[in-house]
């Protein structure tokens, strides 16, 4: 999953799991215990990355204009002004995601705001300008965790079922296993080394 700076906004670019078809070697085995299966290949499920996005808005506003007219007659005049700030902000999770990109952001300023005035017997405008600012910020697993936890080799299932109970109480155990030695072609499939 990428954060990418787009115009005036932040845009996450994500690419969704694939399916892929892989050649993999079955085997069932009549044994009187349970394996212990603690790591599948081929598993995104413990995967996972969030992103928070903050917009800011901060929009200068012109005031009035004040005349002020010395015993000369000489005339100076100055223009008030103020400015709106405002911030928003969401989480957003992406489970099954990684990060390739943790950070990103992006502003936009414009004169929003023109405001006319007499001085010194001309007409003068007085503006302001406005700036609308967009980050994303990433957390979770990048691409190194994915590295570690998605593997392309091992075991991508295993089902067990109690078969038969022998005269002394040893129960034996239908154990049927599906692995594989590794994917070769990752490009038609989940795309490994690439957002998922």
């Amino acid at each position: 999953m990428a954060l990418l700076a787009i115009g005036r906004t932040v845009v996450v670019e994500t690419i969704p799991p694939r399916k892929q078809q892989i050649a993999a070697d079955v085997v069932v085995n009549i044994q009187d215990s349970i394996p212990d299966t603690t790591e599948l290949a081929f598993d995104v499920s413990g995967i996972s990355c969030s992103v928070l996005r903050v917009n800011e808005s901060n929009s200068g506003k012109v005031g009035r204009a004040v005349t002020l007219v010395d015993s000369e007659g000489n005339t100076t005049t100055s223009v008030g002004g103020g400015s709106t700030f405002g911030v928003t902000s969401n989480v957003t999770e992406y489970p099954k995601h990684f990060l390739v990109d943790d950070a990103s952001s992006t502003s936009l300023t414009s004169s929003k705001s023109k405001q006319p005035y007499i001085s010194g017997g001309a007409i003068e405008f007085q503006s302001t300008s406005s700036t609308d600012t967009s980050r994303a910020f990433g957390f979770g697993n990048n691409e190194s965790d994915k590295d570690q936890l998605y593997k392309t080799s091992g075991i991508i299932n295993r089902k067990v079922r109690p078969v038969l109970t022998a005269q002394d109480g040893t129960v034996f155990y239908e154990v049927t296993t599906i692995s594989s030695t590794g994917a070769t072609d990752p490009i038609t499939g989940l795309p490994v080394g690439r957002p998922l």
